[in-house]
């Protein structure tokens, strides 16, 4: 049996290791390939691509006609995304519950 696993986490597992809190043969098992991934909040030029895709996405679930921000409210859309928090340590997740809940459509 061939078995690839990608695992993420946002804790220093080396500090857990030695708290006790993570194994260390697991920590080595896991730890082939490091790929390190910025928080949103440090790449705020993906806000807006992300907010697109997730608007496609709630419009598909609502099975609603949404092509995306038009050109005349895009500077709202930017706003409201940066009032909801999504440039914060939250970020899809909570540019996903602003969207679902209408606040920014």
């Amino acid at each position: 049996m061939n078995v690839r696993v990608i695992a993420a986490t946002n804790r220093e597992l080396t500090d857990d290791i030695a708290e006790g809190r993570f194994r260390m043969d697991l920590y080595y098992r896991l730890n082939v390939v490091q790929v390190h991934v910025p928080a949103l909040r440090d790449r705020r030029e993906d806000i807006l691509p992300l907010a697109r895709v997730l608007l496609m996405n709630i419009a598909k679930r609502m099975k609603r006609p949404v092509t995306g921000f038009t050109p005349r409210r895009r500077p709202d859309a930017e706003i409201c995304l940066a009032k909801s928090g999504a440039h914060r340590a939250a970020g899809i997740g909570t540019m996903t519950t602003t969207g679902s809940r209408g606040r920014c459509l």
